[in-house]
Order: structure tokens, then sequence, then C-alpha cells
């Protein structure tokens, strides 16, 4: 209990404890730390005193009672009251007792507390992440302080997000481009974001270390000795700001240090009571946020390097690293070479030494030995070229024949001198490292038409509809809708109605015979139902011919494929119009069949450019929608316009088999050969012995099967695909490819007609095998 005198000399004394000491219900004893200082220096002044030593704080007791009157005056004391309160005994007031008080044992029974015995394995566990729990809660934190410090973090938050992704962008898109932003942009954004991430982290620690100037000038636990309090706050501001003029990494470090030294410091003033018991809980949870967001941004600008800092940037390695490659991969052929041809002599001549013929024999031996070192060094072709042969480029007119370029110059040169108006390339890889976007040319040859071609430009992508529909309708297999075997004649009236186009009599009369065999889901997809293209077969061609059928604007799916049969279905192989006729009923909604009826694309759109095969030159198509027009009804195996950013990333998630489209079981089917008759393959392998009316570079007829949504690669005789690579391609000389071996897909995308142009196919053909050298397993 607290006594005070009347006496003059202690009145400042008491009054100084009248400040600390605080009225509340109900009463107990607690411990009240009390920082006693010389105010009996005020006295000084009056008459002379001996100095007063400055007295270091001590815990008084206190006494909390209630009292109708408030506190009474402290130098008028109640004898009444306390003798009546001190001869009342002492109760407990659980309610009372907080964390942090002093008194428990007061409260508390002395007998041991009975546990209960608990068989719970993890209880531990579950507390700790409890307690954890309630840390981050920061229930005990005033709403005022939760709210401001949370808004304090977000700028931090949102400057190492955005360090991040730029640096992402910067660091691991070969062409130094990010999703939104080329090279130049993202870097220039990385600079702006520099100077404010540092700046706002300086002046965060000088607002963290203000506050200790704060709790000091309110006296929270009494005056501090030794002035730390002020020299805490000066020291942050000191620390802070020259952070400011160096460079980034140490800046961020420096202020990482900062930051979590403070926070020691703070949870040290909290327990010693010169701040609030949740401070230390609160500057935890903060620090931890911008720690994490520092160490981040950190982590994504550690490989950055800027153009003009004379440190070669990521792209600029990639592509010395390509130019290198021809060097490296001929000296690579050159040892092969040698040794294959000092293991062909060395066997050549043990077979000479065992021979007990005549020498007649003798030198045919070594004639024949002599043709087969021939064909091992035939055989020594390289099977990856990320370089450009100049065979390649003399035919493209862009070099002489002894010289070679880089890919991207031989990309500029082809868009300049009008080989192509202009293309878009899209590749990437399973690990994610490699993410490869490139445009370059222009949208429209039209005379007066400069607008550059875009990576969200929209193409007309004719027969890559293909792949599109084929997912839809395994889709549709997975839910049970339609089995891949089942006839589906009742959804195809039409063709199904259709009789089989045998061959002509001597007049010029067609031979129809009667449709025998079911039409499955699966004849449609692998173009071995029977039902083909008019413009491509010379049957259907004379018999449009002696019925004078031919295909108007504003038509269906039944107009325009409604044509007789080459075979029964299953007995044959012609590309044809199978898949628009399986996507008929699909009603497809989410890919663009009408683009004339999207405003959203008004202006986007490619234009077609044509060949003109007697001059070579490329000028620009007649205006409006190629191939069919303008139709009513949607064109499943080949009338869809896309974003090629938008298709690549459904090859990515085939690639990816990441089961968003299709679950990993159904996916693989795409991937499997499914011609399902030796007649279907019989059918494929003649129409690829002369593959010229295919878009893309095909080696020998016996290397492919049909998979779904495109033709599968069966053999190993490609010079970059692996087993089991699926692709396709567009009429517009339009490509892709799906590797799951190699761990790549990519897409080449331009709009130049007839098919298969060579100068286009010979492109292709440079970008799959760059694809391959770069982003390839």
């Amino acid at each position: 209990m607290i006594r005070t005198t009347t006496t003059t000399a202690a009145r400042p004394f008491s009054r100084g404890l009248a400040n600390v000491i605080s009225a509340r219900a109900g009463y107990g004893p607690a411990i009240r730390k009390v920082s006693v200082t010389s105010q009996f220096h005020s006295l000084a002044a009056k008459r002379p005193q001996v100095a007063v030593p400055q007295f270091r704080p001590v815990l008084i007791p206190q006494l909390r009672y209630a009292t109708k009157t408030g506190v009474p005056k402290h130098d008028k004391i109640d004898a009444a009251a306390e003798r009546k309160l001190g001869a009342k005994k002492l109760e407990s007031y659980p309610e009372a007792v907080t964390t942090d008080s002093s008194v428990r044992q007061v409260f508390e029974s002395s007998e041991a507390p009975i546990e209960e015995e608990d068989h719970e394995v993890l209880r531990g566990v579950k507390q700790d992440l409890n307690t954890i729990k309630d840390s981050f809660a920061l229930r005990e934190v005033p709403r005022e302080s939760y709210y401001l410090g949370a808004a304090g973090t977000l700028p931090y938050m949102a400057t190492s997000l955005a360090t991040l992704y730029l640096s992402y962008g910067i660091n691991h898109v070969p062409t130094g481009s990010s999703l939104f932003f080329p090279l130049e942009t993202a870097q220039y954004y990385l600079s702006v974001l520099e100077p404010i991430q540092i700046g706002y982290g300086a002046v965060i620690l000088s607002f963290l270390g203000a506050i200790h100037w704060g709790l000091e000038y309110a006296q929270y636990g009494g005056h501090q000795p030794g002035y730390r309090r002020f020299a805490i706050g000066c020291a942050m501001p000191a620390i802070a700001w020259p952070t400011m003029l160096m460079p980034l990494e140490p800046a961020l470090i420096t202020q990482f240090i900062a930051f979590t030294g403070l926070y020691f410091v703070d949870s040290q003033q909290g327990v010693r009571g010169f701040a609030p018991s949740w401070y230390p809980t609160y500057r935890f949870v903060l620090t931890f946020i911008v720690g994490i967001s520092i160490v981040a941004s950190l982590i994504g600008r550690g490989q950055v390097q800027f153009v003009g800092s004379g440190k070669p940037t990521r792209a600029e390695k990639l592509r010395e690293l390509s130019e290198m490659q021809p060097e490296a991969r001929r000296q690579e052929e050159e040892v092969k070479s040698q040794r294959k041809a000092a293991e062909a002599a060395e066997a050549a001549e043990e077979e000479k030494k065992n021979e007990n013929k005549t020498e007649d024999k003798g030198d045919q031996v070594l004639v024949t030995g002599r043709w087969w070192l021939l064909a091992i060094c035939l055989e020594l072709k390289p099977r990856t070229n990320s370089f450009i042969p100049a065979a390649y480029l003399s035919s493209l007119d862009l070099v002489t024949a002894s010289n070679t370029m880089s890919f991207d110059e031989v990309l500029e040169k082809a868009a300049q001198d009008g080989t192509i108006p202009g293309a878009v390339m899209l590749a990437t890889n399973t690990s994610g490292e490699f993410n490869f976007q490139k445009v370059i040319g222009k949208r429209s040859l039209q005379a007066g038409s400069d607008d550059p071609l875009r990576l969200d430009s929209v193409f007309t992508i004719a027969s890559m509809t293909k792949l599109l529909t084929s997912i839809a309708l395994l889709q549709l297999h997975e839910r049970g809708t339609v089995g891949l075997d089942q006839d589906v004649s009742e959804h195809v009236p039409v063709l199904a109605n259709q009789s089989i186009l045998t061959g002509f009599s001597n007049d010029g009369t067609p031979i129809l015979v009667k449709r025998e065999k079911a039409m499955t889901l699966r004849l449609l997809l692998t173009h071995s139902s029977g039902a083909g293209y008019s413009f491509m077969d010379p049957k259907l061609q004379q018999y449009a011919k002696y019925t004078g059928k031919t295909v108007t604007e504003s038509s269906t799916i039944d107009d325009i494929f409604g044509w007789p049969l080459l075979y029964q279905p299953g007995e044959g192989w012609a590309y044809g119009a199978g898949v628009a006729w399986a996507g008929k009923p699909l009603g497809i909604s989410r890919i663009t069949f009408f683009p004339n009826a999207n405003p959203a694309l008004e202006g986007q759109m490619c234009d077609m450019s044509v060949r003109e095969n007697a001059t070579g030159t490329l000028s620009a198509a007649p205006p409006g929608l190629p191939f069919f027009g303008i139709l009513k009804d949607c064109l499943g195996g080949e009338g869809a316009y896309a974003d090629l950013s938008d298709y690549a990333k459904v090859l990515q998630s085939i690639l990816l088999d990441d089961g968003v489209l299709l679950k990993s079981e159904t996916a693989a089917l795409m991937f499997q050969p499914q011609l399902p008759t030796d007649a279907a393959k019989a059918g494929l392998k003649k129409a690829m012995e002369d593959p010229s009316w295919a878009v893309g570079d095909f080696s020998g007829p016996n290397e492919y099967d049909w998979g779904f949504g495109g033709i599968l690669v069966a053999g190993d005789d490609h010079h970059v695909r692996s087993r089991g690579c699926l692709i396709w391609s567009g009429a517009a000389n339009l490509f892709w490819f799906i590797d799951r071996t190699a761990g790549l897909c990519g897409l080449w995308g331009t709009q130049v007609m007839p098919p298969a142009d060579q100068k286009v196919e010979q492109l292709i053909s440079l970008y799959e095998r760059h694809m391959y050298a770069l982003g390839g397993k």
C-alpha cells in the first residue's frame, strides 16, 4: 500500500505517483513499474539542497480499488477506510488477472494441478500451429494500428511482385520479351521500380524509428535511461536514407538487415515494458511480410543484365550459343567421322587378313568394304541443326550459297524482301524455362496498309481447326456421350446417306454403290471414313464436272461436303472432311467461326497473300474472308479464325498433360496410332509418297500414322522430331507440333497461299530445328 505525507517537499513526488496510479472496478494488488525521477530538484531554486541521485526503475505495490467518490486526495488519508480494508480478507478475482500480471500466485492454489492424460500424438503440433495462427491473427492489436500496418506492406508486396514478373520475362524468354512487355519496356519499368522500392523502405525504417521517440515523449513505461529510445529513433534514418545512394542489391540487403535488427530491438523493448505487449508480435508479422518481399526482389533481379550494362543478356547468350553451334557441331561430326572411318578401315583390314579366297574375290570384298564405309559416312548426317545451311539460304535468295546467317536475320530478311508478309512464332517446353515468342512483318500486303503484325492478330487457321474439334469430341467421349467406335450415322445423316463413288463408265457416268459399313467417330477423326475434299481428289472433281455441283457462299456443311464417299468406311485413307462432319453436332461457340460478327476482331484480321507461280512474287489476295466465305455452319475441320497465342495455350495444355482439356488417359490416345485397318495405313503411306499437298517438313512415307488431331510420327527418320510427335498444319502455311518425348511444342503462323509453299516450308523447317535446338530435351 502506498502512503504519502502532506509535507510540501513530498508533494511533487506524490503528484508524480498520482499520474501513475489508475482506479478501476474491483481491486487487487499488482506490481507496477514506476520510474522515480529527480523531481525533488524543483526545490533547488527555493533553498540549497544536496544533489539527489538518479534512481533506477523500482517495483512499487499498487492497490487498485473502487470508490463512489473517485480516487481520494493523496494528501488526505482516509484512516477508517484503510482500517476496514486492512481487516478484510483477501478474495480472488480471476477475471482481473491478465497474462502480464505479476501476482498470479496470490490467486492460484498451492496444490499442483492435475493434468489429464492425453493420448493424441499430434497435440503438440496442433498447439504450435494454433499459436502461430493466433500470432498472425493479431487480435490484441488495436484496429487502427492493424489496418495502417497492413496497408503499409502493400507497396512492398506490389513492387516485389512486379519485379518478379518483369525479371522473369527478361531472364527466361530468349527473345527478350515477356507476356506483355518487350525487353526494353520491361527493363525501363524495372529501373522505375528501383527508386520506389528503396525510397519507400527508407521511409518505413525512419517511421519505425520515430515510434520510439513517440514512446519516450509519452513516458510509456517511464523514462528509459541513457536516452536509448532517442538513439534508436536517430539510428534508423541514419541507416535508411544512405541506402538510396547504394547500388540496388546492397541497398535491399542493408534494408533487410535493418528491418530484422529493429524487430529484435522492439521485441526487447516490449519485454521490458517500454512498448505495448502486443507490439513485438505486431512487428514480427509486418517484418516477415517485408522480408519476404525483399528476398523475392533480390531473387528476381539476381540474373538480370540490362542493355548497355556491358554484360550479355540472357537473349544475347542464347543467340551467341546458337551461332557457336555450327562450328561445334562440325568439329563433333569430324571426330565421329574419323572414328567411324578408323573402325571401318580396321574391320576391312581384319576381313582382308582372314580371307582365303582368290585375289579377284579379295578385290571384290575390298570394293564391298568401300561401299560399306561410304554408307557409314552418309549415315553421319547431323540429327539436330540450329544453324542455317547455305543451301537453304541460297534457295531463298537471302545470301550467297557460301554464307550463313542467324535465325533472326533470316526471318527479318524474308519479311523485308517479300518472301513472306509476316509470321508469328511461339514455342514452350515442359520445364517452363523456355518460352519463345517472335513476331515479324506486316498484317497485310494491301496497298496503303502498314499495320505491323501483332501477337494477338487473328489468323485464318484452316485445317488447324481439326485439332480443336478433335479435343471437343474426345471430351464428349470422356462424358460417355459418344463412343469412338460407335456408329454416328444418326448425327450426320447427309453423310451417312452418301453412296460410294467407285469410278466412271465409258461415257463418264459416275458408278455409285451403297455404303455397307458403319460410320464411326474414330473413322471420321482419322480421315478413313471415305469422306474426301472435292478440291483435292480427282474423282470428286470429275464427279463435280459431270453433275455441275458447286460450292456457293452462305453454305452449310451439308452443301459444302455432301459428296459421295471415296471408299467403304475403314477401307482406305483420304485427307478430307471427316472432322468437319464430326464437328457438326457440337454447336461450337468457344472458337470464332464468324469473325465478321465479332466487333472485337475489327482491324485485327490478317489478310491473305498469294504467291504467283510464274514469278514467285507475293501479292495481296482480294479482300474478304478466304476459302468458303461467309458460312452458316461451324466448319469443325477448317473454318476457325484464331489468335495464335490462344491456340498455343491449347498445345501447351496437351503437352503438359495438365488435365484442363482432357484427362490424362484420353489425351494419351492422341499420341497413339489410330488408323483402324491395314488398308487405311496403306492409303496414308501412298499419300505421303508425295507430301507436297501437306504443309511442313516430311520425311519418308513409312514414317507416319494418324493420331487424334494430326499426323503421328511413327518412326525415327526425321531430323529433330521424336517418335510419337503429333503435328499438323493449316492451308495458309501454318504449322504446329507437340513432341512429348522432347518436352516441346510450337506454332508457326503466316497467311500465304497456295498451301505447301516451298519458300515458307523452308522457313518452317528452320524454325522447327531452331526450337528443338533451344528448348528441346
